[in-house]
């Protein structure tokens, strides 16, 4: 057979290719194109969806933080969480879509609930790294803003517009919080103030109240309290001094009034009423002088005696009384009568030094007493004071603070919160990728063009190499013999063959181009 010189080069190949040599590979390529012509089809054909992204940059106040402390403690990264889940609730997508004029028609239909809710499905919120330097903690947090929509351009407009409006919102919020922050700091420094005033208000009564009686004063307390102790020794000596005087003087006096009496009852004044009277009086006063020593003067004998010397007394000087110049020792009983009064002066002035001394003494000693515990009380107070004046301190300066940044924020028109990355128009769909597609389609085709090769392969059941004759042995052989049209033909389809598998392939790299562009 003429057939195995034709394929006698075939017969060189391995099996798969020479099943493939044999036109096989007709059907392998029609599968492949065809499958990746529906698949590149389908990737044009499908509904494209474009995403276009944004990236909000929320750094700190670009202030020292050794000049102002900002009004937020809180990091940037620490607010990702809740400012994303505030920023994709239904309230505020509500807000953007009517001011962007999102989905009129589903508005119209559905309601603003469901242009939430479709403008929520088409947005992405992704926190990015703001650092690559692992050893170093980010200082600022960077949001993406993804937005998905049919339209390249209607993308870029919505994903600029939202990462602008919400720039501009979290600008104006950082105000309000730093300008809410400022007001309140200002009210509890001036609550700080009050109690302050009211604290040291307290510490100057207490200290004007217990004068005297505080630790400083304790020093000055004992060494006054010396000072009485000299000072009443001193008075109990003079007053003991002078108490002595006075028995000397009253015994003297007493002594020459004796004296007088004898003078007076004698020849010079021979009355016998005054004799009598003299002699009731000095038996009286004798009776009197012993039972004042054995009693007390609210005894009713001795109160008797009293009257009844008294009485005696208005008698007898009821007596025509002899002259008084005719009466020995009167000038030397008004001297000791005059140094008597005297006497009992200085002895009442020393006996009311000394009370006067004792009432102060024990006063300081009291307050010296309560040194210690008016030094507990006043340590009360006046930790209570420097707390009170810390607290004030603090919160003064967080508020000149909380000021200043809120001034500067403003002034700096929220420069820590802006849009890093502006949006712009997309190329290529996010959705259907074009390239991944035409790969897919490329891979799928080989593999169920193979497949197809392989199964027209199986289902063959011509011989076409000597191997697959019964016993492997040829015994005659019959030439082809082909005329010149069927030659031309052949040849003609051979070209046609050639020309359509260059088709394919410019047709399968162009589309290939086109979708990797």
């Amino acid at each position: 057979m003429s057939r195995w010189e034709e394929t006698e080069s075939e017969n060189a190949a391995p099996a798969p290719l020479s099943a493939l040599l044999r036109r096989r590979w007709r059907w392998a390529a029609a599968v492949m194109t065809g499958v990746w012509m529906l698949t590149w089809s389908l990737a044009w054909l499908l509904p494209a969806r474009y995403d276009a992204r944004s990236v909000i940059q929320i750094a700190p106040p670009p202030v020292p933080r050794d000049y102002v402390m900002p009004n937020g403690s809180t990091q940037p990264l620490a607010q990702l969480p809740a400012l994303m889940e505030r920023l994709l609730s239904p309230a505020p997508l509500r807000r953007e879509a009517e001011h962007l004029h999102l989905y009129p028609h589903m508005k119209t239909a559905r309601g603003a609930a469901a242009v939430a809710a479709r403008l929520r499905r088409g947005l992405t919120l992704t926190p990015l790294e703001a650092n690559l330097n692992p050893r170093i903690a980010p200082t600022m947090a960077l949001l993406e803003v993804r937005y998905r929509a049919s339209s390249p351009k209607r993308a870029q407009q919505v994903a600029q517009a939202l990462a602008t409006d919400w720039v501009q919102e979290l600008r104006r919020e950082g105000e309000q919080h730093s300008a809410q922050t400022t007001a309140f700091l200002q009210q509890q420094a001036r609550q700080a103030a009050a109690r302050l005033a009211r604290r040291a208000q307290a510490v100057e009564e207490f200290q004007r109240r217990y004068s005297g009686e505080l630790p400083a004063q304790a020093g000055g307390l004992q060494q006054e309290i010396s000072n009485d102790l000299n000072q009443l020794a001193a008075a109990r000596q003079q007053a003991r001094q002078a108490h002595q005087q006075a028995r000397y003087l009253d015994a003297l006096l007493h002594r020459y009034q004796r004296l007088q009496n004898q003078i007076a009852a004698g020849p010079f004044n021979p009355s016998p009423e005054r004799q009598s009277l003299a002699a009731q009086r000095t038996s009286i006063a004798a009776q009197l002088a012993q039972l004042e020593t054995e009693d007390t003067a609210a005894n009713p004998d001795i109160q008797a005696l009293r009257q009844k010397l008294a009485a005696l007394q208005r008698l007898e000087r009821a007596q025509p009384p002899a002259p008084v110049a005719q009466l020995p020792l009167t000038a030397e009983m008004m001297q000791l009568a005059s140094r008597r009064q005297s006497n009992q002066l200085a002895l009442g002035s020393a006996l009311a030094d000394e009370r006067r001394l004792q009432a102060r003494l024990a006063r300081r000693q009291q307050q010296l007493a309560l040194a210690p515990l008016r030094g507990q009380q006043l340590d009360a107070l006046t930790t209570r004071l420097n707390a009170a004046q810390a607290a004030y301190n603090s919160l003064a300066s967080r508020a000149q603070q909380s000021a200043l940044a809120t001034a500067l924020e403003r002034r700096e028109q929220g420069r820590q919160t802006r849009v890093l990355v502006p949006a712009t128009r997309p190329e290529r769909p996010n959705w259907p990728n074009r390239a991944q597609w035409n790969w897919m389609g490329l891979l799928l085709g080989l593999a169920l063009g193979a497949g197809t090769a392989a199964a027209l392969e199986s289902h063959d059941d011509r011989l076409w190499t000597q191997e697959a004759l019964p016993g492997g042995t040829l015994l005659a052989a019959i030439p082809r013999l082909a005329t010149e049209a069927e030659l031309r033909r052949a040849d003609r389809q051979r070209r046609w063959t050639w020309a359509v598998s260059l088709l394919l392939v410019l047709l399968i790299a162009a589309g290939s181009w086109w979708s990797l562009r």
